[in-house]
């Protein structure tokens, strides 16, 4: 979601940066007392004064406004998981962490490691670690599971996580497409 916001605020602004650069040209020269150079005030103001609030356009540009207005308030609303997942440390005064996107790829190797396990993928949630992952047809899927949240667990263990997430697992034959 952050590249997007951070899409969405790059075209806002300079919408936004452009608008305020046309305003200040035209506010000069209205108050030089010249011609516009590309806003049309004269058919624009006419356009307005004969506009009455309760006109088809006006209503539903207000209304999409609104809406995407709204949108946006809501997004910026919407927790997001931390980058950073805080250690356990002995000491109060110091802050360790580990990145997500990190543990994420130690936990994807570690579980790519078990031989019967087919292109696992790690995602780590707000309480859990979603583990989704394939396993060979010949294989036992409650031996693979057990084996491997027995090594993720391990693994987890080593990081001594502040507040460690549960591993949950969703294994399918390999046959499927992981999502």
């Amino acid at each position: 979601m952050r590249p997007l916001n951070r899409v969405i605020a790059l075209v806002l602004g300079l919408a936004l940066a452009t608008a305020a650069v046309i305003a200040a040209v035209e506010v000069a020269l209205l108050q030089a007392g010249r011609e516009a150079w590309l806003v049309p005030r004269t058919s624009w103001h006419d356009h307005l004064r004969r506009l009455q609030w309760d006109d088809a356009g006006l209503v539903i540009t207000a209304t999409v406004l609104l809406v995407v207005g709204l949108i946006l308030v809501l997004l910026q609303l919407v927790p997001r998981l931390p980058r950073r997942l805080p250690i356990r440390t002995d000491q109060a005064t110091r802050n360790v962490s580990v990145s997500r996107r990190a543990l994420e790829g130690r936990l994807t190797r570690v579980a790519q490691r078990e031989r019967d396990v087919v292109t696992p993928k790690v995602r780590i949630r707000k309480r859990n670690i979603d583990v989704r992952a394939g396993f060979a047809n010949t294989a036992d899927p409650a031996d693979i599971a057990r084996r491997l949240r027995s090594d993720l667990g391990t693994e987890l263990e080593g990081f001594e996580l502040a507040d460690p997430p549960r591993v949950k697992l969703h294994m399918h034959p390999a046959s499927r497409r992981v999502k």
